[in-house]
């Protein structure tokens, strides 16, 4: 019972958001789930500091906005936050994601939902996982937050030592006058009058105006 909806079409309309130019249509076991055009979400909601183990987005993109979009509707109270997240579990298998990190994304959701609806079974396979999965992520996701804290402050510092010196911005050219508002110029016209059998006499006459004087 995949999705019937290939590929997925999206616009971004932010850093970290993007807008669907088509519906994701998902066939669940008892129903249709669809996530209607122009919904925008931001993939994956994963903190940056575990992005080199979960990325945004991959196999489970699509798994992840169904999520978003059931997870609103279990927040206005018409859908179970528990549902939501089992589907997204079972829609991540249909995607073929790997089975460790399905399970690690399951968990993380389902303490993002604060285990909201969930029986003793599922709250088991939660601790477990996370018992599992914390001695491999968490070491890697402390370390990439203090480099992420180090970067920003680094950011900081040279925001500010570069501020006094941002170039000011170049104002504008006035714009050209225009056609009507410029006095046409017109080059002198030159004529020769033959007045002796020897010598030309040369003028530089102008369309208007007085002629000039002759040159010798």
């Amino acid at each position: 019972m995949p999705f019937t909806t290939e590929p997925l079409r999206v616009e971004q309309i932010g850093d970290d958001c993007w807008k669907l130019l088509e519906p994701i249509r998902y066939q669940g076991r008892d129903e249709w789930f669809t996530v209607p055009a122009g919904y925008e979400t931001d993939f994956a909601s994963v903190p940056q500091a575990f992005w080199w183990i979960v990325p945004r987005y991959g196999r489970y993109t699509k798994a992840s906005v169904l999520h978003d979009h059931l997870c609103e509707k279990a927040d206005a109270g018409e859908f179970s936050r528990c549902d939501a997240d089992g589907i997204f579990r079972r829609s991540m298998r249909e995607e073929q994601v790997p089975r460790l990190r399905r399970w690690m994304m399951w968990a993380a959701v389902r303490w993002g939902g604060k285990l909201k609806g969930c029986g003793v079974g599922s709250a088991l396979g939660v601790i477990v996982i996370t018992i599992l999965a914390a001695p491999l992520v968490g070491p890697t996701a402390a370390l990439a937050a203090v480099a992420l804290l180090v970067l920003y402050v680094l950011e900081w510092i040279a925001y500010m030592l570069t501020m006094p010196m941002a170039r000011k911005p170049r104002p504008e050219p006035a714009p050209p006058p225009a056609a009507s508002d410029a006095a046409p110029t017109k080059a002198p016209r030159a004529e020769v009058v033959q007045t002796g059998p020897t010598r030309p006499t040369v003028f530089l006459r102008r369309r208007s105006g007085p002629e000039s004087a002759p040159s010798p």
